[in-house]
């Protein structure tokens, strides 16, 4: 229900000053339900002296309100508070000071709601629940939602100046005006309204109203019949049990009254927590462009808040949809993304009921598939979702190192690298390697490199056609490694650390570092690190907090990935030019959409 104009103080109208208060309504019955009511606080005070009539000015504003806000067109009533703002600021050259409030109230659906705007000498108070708060005045305005026992204060600076919180209250809830009219008696430039609903007095219903019997003249007893059982006679008996019978009837009703108030006591409750998540969704989407951080705290707010409301019990409502609107908004707000289940890319079980993927890796649109458990290798062409098997046990060894480039699949195991070739599916190559501690291994171009930390370097096997060359060193200076935890390459080498910073080297000397993203939880660990020539993007798997984060290659956040499947992934790969982010867990490689 709307809140009404209870009370109006004050008012002034002078050639030299004029204040005064309105309210509006749509013309036609039909779209006063639509538009709700226009209340408008409106101070003029010349600036200097002259012929100026602030009463042909008042009624200038006025049907400039009027027209703007109840045109038809987009229901945005505070983009249209905004525009007559806007236009009077812009359009209007008045030899005079203005001070305007346009305070809108208006229903949706089961809410109502409120949109303001204003400038000047006027302050707004919100009183709920007993308690005073102040709303803020800005010409850009603020929109929320309106719970039942609200009530709104608008009114002049001087007014509250005279006029104390206490005073306020004795107002809305004991109706005491006459308290408000003796502060105010004789003062001048004053004027307040008040709206809200008037409390309604609670009526006892007919059938509760107990009329007790009228007293009966007592009668002397002779001693005679004393002695005689006179209480339980027949009639005095039928008397008792109707009593006892409208006695249990009484309690029956009066517990079933108490019952059904604790019952709309705690569903008033739920119904506020449910208020608290909308207003906080609305006044999320009126600042996610103004104040981004701001708008991600009120969202998370309400994400608590709808948690807390989902755990009270309350049956046969769908929240579903609000959960939905809210997890959306968030993502966009704050580029957290919530998945509860990701959509299934490729199943292996289509080509093999006990393949499982131990790790992936990426070139081009070849993924190749590395199952240890059961020794296979296997190529998926991830356009065409055609698969082929390179390679089986005599090949394939457990704690295997992956890398891949266009013409060749590299295996790294005991040392020894293994060449396969796509296209013949076997192995054209095998040597031993050098005594290098292998902490990594990516293949890029026509090379192969390899991640050594005790040697605090990445060695680097260039390609001929045929082999590959020995190792030659990335680095210039040997570098310290002891904190690093995985690398990519792209053409430059990429180095995550353990505590999530990253460095960019270009011909063994580092050209960019990322201490941090300015994540809300620090990136533990990492587990998984990607990025190549055709990625824009770096992706980070952090299964502490069971997550991918990305970020651009200029170290800006763009996104992270929230699943709680991410502890399990063993396999992290990017298709940004299909827009998907493929994670390896168990039989299934699974897709998410790449934000960008």
């Amino acid at each position: 229900m709307l809140p009404k104009l209870l009370y109006q103080f004050g008012g002034e109208k002078t050639p030299e000053f004029l204040l005064q208060a309105f309210s509006l309504k749509a013309n036609k019955e039909v779209h006063q339900a639509k538009y709700g009511e226009l209340f408008v606080l409106l101070q003029l005070k010349k600036t200097i002296i002259g012929e100026q009539n602030l009463e042909a000015i008042s009624q200038e504003i006025l049907n400039l309100i009027q027209t703007k806000y109840f045109k038809t067109g987009e229901e945005n009533f505070l983009l249209r508070l905004q525009e007559i703002i806007f236009t009077l600021k812009s359009g209007y050259t008045f030899p005079i000071d203005v001070s305007l409030v346009l305070f809108s109230v208006c229903q949706s659906g089961s809410l109502t709601l409120l949109n303001y705007v204003g400038f000047g000498e006027f302050e707004l108070y919100l009183v709920r629940q007993n308690q005073f708060f102040t709303l803020p005045l800005s010409e850009i305005g603020i929109s929320g939602q309106i719970l039942a026992n609200d009530f709104f204060i608008l009114g002049s600076k001087k007014f509250f100046d005279l006029v104390d919180q206490q005073k306020i209250r004795e107002l809305i809830t004991k109706d005491k005006k006459s308290k408000i009219e003796q502060a105010l008696f004789g003062e001048k430039h004053l004027l307040a309204l008040v709206l809200g609903q008037q409390p309604k007095k609670i009526k006892l219903p007919a059938f509760l109203k107990i009329r007790l019997p009228q007293r009966k003249e007592r009668h002397h007893i002779p001693l005679n019949y004393a002695r005689k059982n006179i209480f339980f006679t027949p009639k005095r008996k039928l008397s008792l049990l109707v009593s006892i019978f409208f006695l249990v009837i009484l309690s029956v009703i009066v517990g079933f009254g108490l019952y059904k108030q604790e019952q709309k006591s705690q569903e008033l409750e739920k119904q506020k927590l449910l208020d608290d998540v909308y207003y906080r969704l609305n006044q999320a989407e009126n600042l996610k462009n103004l104040n981004p951080k701001r708008a991600k705290t009120l969202l998370s707010e309400a994400q608590q808040t709808l948690a807390t409301y989902k755990t009270s019990g309350i049956q046969n409502v769908d929240l579903s949809s609000l959960e939905q609107e809210l997890n959306q908004a968030f993502a966009e707000v704050s580029g957290q993304i919530l998945i509860s289940e990701p959509k299934v890319f490729f199943d292996l079980g289509l080509i093999n009921d006990e393949l499982v993927a131990s790790k992936i890796n990426l070139t081009g649109s070849d993924l190749i598939i590395l199952d240890e458990q059961n020794q296979n290798l296997v190529l998926l062409n991830t356009s065409k979702k055609s698969h082929e098997i390179l390679a089986g046990a005599d090949i394939v060894q457990n704690n295997s190192w992956l890398g891949s480039i266009e013409e060749w699949v590299f295996l790294i195991a005991n040392n020894r690298l293994q060449i396969i070739d796509k296209a013949e599916k076997k192995q054209v190559k095998s040597f031993k390697l050098s005594e290098m501690k292998i902490d990594g291994f990516v293949g890029y171009g026509s090379n192969a490199y390899i991640l050594d930390k005790a040697a605090g370097e990445v060695w680097r096997m260039r390609g001929n056609g045929e082999n590959l060359l020995q190792p030659d060193k990335f680095f210039e200076k040997e570098q310290d490694f002891s904190d690093v935890s995985s690398f990519a390459v792209d053409g430059s080498i990429w180095i995550i650390y353990n505590n999530g910073s990253v460095g960019q080297y270009v011909s063994g000397v580092r050209n960019l570092l990322f201490p941090d993203f300015g994540l809300d939880k620090p990136i533990q660990n990492p587990s998984l690190f990607f990025t190549d020539e055709n990625s824009a993007n770096l992706y980070i798997l952090d299964k502490a907090n069971t997550r991918v984060v990305q970020v651009s290659k200029k170290g800006e956040f763009v996104a992270e990935y929230v699943w709680e499947g991410m502890k399990d992934v063993s396999g992290m790969v990017a298709l940004e030019e299909q827009g998907k982010l493929l994670l390896a867990k168990d039989s299934k490689i699974y897709e998410l959409e790449i934000r960008k």
